[in-house]
């Protein structure tokens, strides 16, 4: 939410995607930048806010990465592929387990 603009939407979506559940968060923001892709899983890596220019711990996608992985699932976090500087996309894959 820090990285969207005011009255900007920040959409959720659940899909089954057969063996795998896909949690998908996109925001309407300024995208991540390229410098940022490989390292907004560091711990303590962060980048500051477009309108308040403050920074968190950096420790948030970094704990989101290992639950992901021992639930033996994944995240992947890039930019919406609409257009450049459309948003950021969030994907949680985790598998299903049959009922």
């Amino acid at each position: 939410m820090d990285f969207s603009p005011q009255g900007g939407q920040i959409q959720l979506n659940l899909q089954d995607r057969g063996k795998w559940a896909c949690i998908t968060v996109t925001d309407q923001g300024p995208g991540i930048p390229a410098y940022a892709q490989d390292k907004v899983f560091e711990k303590f890596y962060s980048l500051a806010r477009p309108h308040s220019k403050k920074k968190s711990t950096g420790l948030g996608l970094s704990f989101v990465k290992e639950i992901a992985s021992l639930h033996r699932g994944r995240v992947e976090l890039g930019n919406r592929p609409e257009a450049e500087g459309s948003g950021a996309q969030a994907e949680l894959w985790l598998p299903c387990i049959p009922a």
